[in-house]
């Protein structure tokens, strides 16, 4: 994730796509906002687990069931993209799918001696891959530095730190071993120091990485250093990165896209070399000022030039994106040409680092970027990605903003099951037929009150949505802290750690099937780019980070039913909707959405989703009540989070004999409380509309949850219940026994008891 401000983006999109109130902006009185105590910050009865750091030498007792990924990683060699599907070229046929974790910073380097212990960690929590965030900007050599425009950074030069790259190399040949894959992106905002010949580096906002897609220069620095990385030979495993099929996805930069960034915002010198590229390429389609004039033109408008612009004298605009969305009719063709002539730059920049790429002899799958563009400009930027190997999105629920800091942050503090059409993978919108679809970046961000069950959330729709990859953002040492605070680290929250397994056995092992195609917004290359295409099918989706992801035309909670693609090949994948299969789905006395695979069914009026696969069952979001899942019933405590059954030995629950219990309620600081703001004026209302009252303090603490259960089960007689701690070690002092009778096994466990989140069920 890019740390900037997010408000004045969110503003401009909101200006763009949604219609405002006629109201003059100067008749808007300020907020007025009244902050009070949040009504549920009570904790009476939760409590501290244990314990508090993991020092990764203890196997967790469910990791003997990550079976598709021995280790070592790349052992199956290439990964390799098979339609919408990623497959091992040493097992074709099998689809499979990257768990990962994306780290950042410092977490490209650890100590030498806390490699192996980090590899482990992360291996113990089911993640398979991790995504290193980014390659120039953590592992280049600097020298100096300057007051920014973000305060001091770096100059960066193109050669790699000899010491950082010694201990990434450790770093990577254990996590090698623990049958971890790499993948990297490539530079988020380094600044090239002016020996290196780059102009004004230091005037480029932070973010803003357009000026590599058409400078020269900058092309010139990352193609070195990223040739210095691939052909470096890593003397932990002997090979060359090139070589190495556990560095197995690359992206070429991190949000950035000409369909986004406006060139105004750099200095004269890129905006300057962009005009005279735009220049030529016009005068190339053209050739003169009348050609081109008479091609803009629209039906009874005036002249689509200004009486200034002309080819001759390089002065004919090119649109910013923002304002190629909300482009009138006027300019709907200036819009248009302006918009491919981005394409353009984009896949040859984009092309041209491939080319590199293949040029090592590496066969790592390439990904340009993971962003995205206002209204209609969101499917080219799509469609600049699906030019490559697989296309990818980021995406957050209910994001912060107003600042990175907890007592700046104003948050939503909702959970996602209230929201069946307006959540987290709205991305699925943008996943291209025929191509893999990839979650570079998700999260469900601290310090919403409602985080614990967001693994499990993602990993069973993005099974449904058949994502070939999700990355939670962001850690930067896999250990576990004592409170919560940061708003992104998953390491900070025992309860988020403990149902990572579960999202494992539900989305790498292949419990949720992906559902079958039920709608298909398929796009010609002329509606493509056309910018004023859809806008009145466009809605906010205000989960608070993207609201682009607003759906064409089909219903927004379409995608939690069966799969939804963006087909930019309408011949081969031709538009679909089934709109029966849809509205048999939905149930509206009941308040249920059925996947059209039978597996996940949201109860919004419960404000729960339940998996029922043979082999996982689980409840996510509000648990109170009865859950009657198949062979599975649970009584459950008043609490929110997760609750469930996964078999250990790859067999459905009723036949297996080793299974892991999870039951994870939410986590907070000690004396943490949150506010909600009222006001006098409707523009203090809304989503965004919590702060933290108090921060508190270490530890931190559990909500209980209890679960009376009855499993049927082929085997009777004793099973040993053994409580597990979040990092993976048995307490075998609480361990104790229940009895299978008649068919069923049946218990009465609450997590405050043991101090623990997960169970081992056990019969000999």
């Amino acid at each position: 994730m890019s740390f900037q401000p997010a408000a004045s983006v969110l503003l401009l999109a909101f200006l763009l796509l949604i219609p405002t109130a006629n109201v003059p902006a100067a008749a808007l009185p300020p907020a007025e906002e009244h902050w009070q105590p949040w009504d549920d910050n009570g904790v009476e009865g939760w409590f501290a687990p244990e314990p508090k750091y993991d020092d990764g030498m203890t196997p967790a007792p469910w990791e003997d069931a990550f079976t598709f990924f021995r280790p070592p990683a790349g052992s199956l060699g290439w990964i390799v993209a098979v339609g919408d599907n990623l497959e091992f070229e040493k097992a074709p046929g099998r689809s499979v799918r990257f768990k990962g974790v994306t780290t950042d910073k410092e977490g490209f380097c650890p100590p030498l001696e806390k490699a192996q212990s980090y590899a482990n960690i992360l291996r113990k929590y089911g993640y398979n891959e991790v995504r290193f965030h980014s390659l120039c900007d953590a592992l280049l050599k600097t020298e100096g530095s300057f007051a920014g425009p973000k305060g001091q950074q770096h100059y960066t030069l193109p050669e790699l730190d000899p010491d950082r790259m010694n201990k990434f190399d450790k770093y990577f040949a254990e996590l090698k071993k623990a049958g971890i894959y790499v993948r990297m992106s490539g530079n988020n905002d380094i600044y090239w120091s002016p020996s290196t010949g780059a102009r004004e580096t230091e005037k480029i906002p932070r973010l803003n990485n357009t000026q590599y897609i058409y400078d020269d220069k900058h092309q010139e620095l990352y193609l070195k250093s990223l040739l210095l990385f691939l052909n470096h030979t890593n003397p932990y495993t002997g090979l060359r990165y090139a070589d190495d099929p556990a560095f197995n996805m690359y992206m070429v930069v991190n949000e950035s896209s000409l369909f986004f960034n406006d060139v105004k915002d750099l200095p004269e010198f890129y905006r300057a070399e962009l005009q005279k590229k735009f220049t030529a390429w016009l005068t190339e389609k053209y050739g003169n000022d009348a050609a081109l004039r008479e091609a803009w033109q629209a039906p009874g408008q005036e002249s689509p030039l200004n009486a200034s612009e002309s080819l001759a004298g390089g002065t004919v605009v090119a649109m910013g994106p923002w304002t190629a969305a909300g482009v009138s009719e006027k300019d709907r063709k200036r819009a248009t040409d302006t918009m491919r002539f981005y394409y353009k730059l984009e896949t040859e920049w984009f092309g041209k680092v491939r080319s590199a790429i293949r040029g090592t002899g590496s066969r790592m799958l390439v990904q340009s970027s993971s962003w995205w563009g206002p209204s209609s400009l969101q499917e080219m930027q799509t469609a600049s990605q699906a030019a490559f190997d697989f296309v990818g999105k980021h995406t957050y629920w209910l994001s912060p903003s107003g600042g990175w800091t907890r007592e700046l942050a104003r948050f939503s503090n909702e959970p996602v099951e209230r929201h069946p059409a307006d959540h987290l993978l709205l991305c699925c919108y943008q996943h291209v037929a025929g191509k893999p679809f990839n979650i570079t970046e998700w999260n469900f961000c601290y310090p919403n009150d409602y985080t614990t069950e967001a693994a499990v959330f993602t990993a069973a729709y993005g099974a449904l949505q058949n994502v070939s990859a999700t990355h939670r953002y962001v850690v930067n040492a896999p250990e576990l802290v004592s409170m919560k605070d940061d708003f992104f680290n998953v390491f900070g929250s025992p309860a988020g750690l403990a149902v990572e397994p579960m999202a494992y056995f539900l989305y790498v092992r292949g419990d949720l099937r992906a559902a079958p195609v039920i709608h298909q917004t398929a796009l010609t290359e002329a509606e493509l780019f056309d910018p004023t295409r859809g806008r009145q099918d466009r809605w906010w989706a205000g989960n608070g980070y993207y609201p682009h992801f607003g759906g064409q035309t089909m219903p927004r909670d379409a995608m939690i039913v069966g799969g939804v693609r963006l087909s930019l090949d309408p011949a081969k994948y031709p538009a679909l909707w089934d709109e029966k299969a849809y509205n048999a789905a939905r149930d509206a006395q009941a308040g249920t959405i059925t996947s059209l695979t039978g597996e996940l069914v949201w109860n919004a009026n419960g404000g729960f989703v339940q998996a029922q696969t043979p082999k996982t069952r689980c409840v996510m979001g509000a648990l109170q009540g009865k859950h009657e899942n198949g062979p599975l019933t649970m009584e459950l405590s008043h609490a929110y989070g997760v609750a469930g059954m996964a078999s250990l030995d790859d067999r459905p629950l009723e036949t297996s004999r080793r299974i892991l219990l999870t039951l994870a309620g939410r986590d907070r600081n000690t004396g943490q409380t949150l506010e909600s703001a009222v006001s006098s004026n409707a523009r203090a209302s809304g989503r965004r509309r919590f702060r933290m009252g108090q921060v508190g303090v270490a530890p931190l603490i559990e909500e209980p949850v209890t679960a009376d259960f009855s499993l049927k089960t082929e085997y009777s007689g004793a099973w040993t219940v053994l409580p597990v701690d979040v990092c993976g070690r048995p307490l075998a002092d609480r361990q104790r026994t229940l009895t299978a009778a008649d068919g069923a096994l049946t218990g009465n466990i609450c997590n405050r008891d043991d101090k623990a989140l997960n169970y081992i069920l056990t019969v000999k």
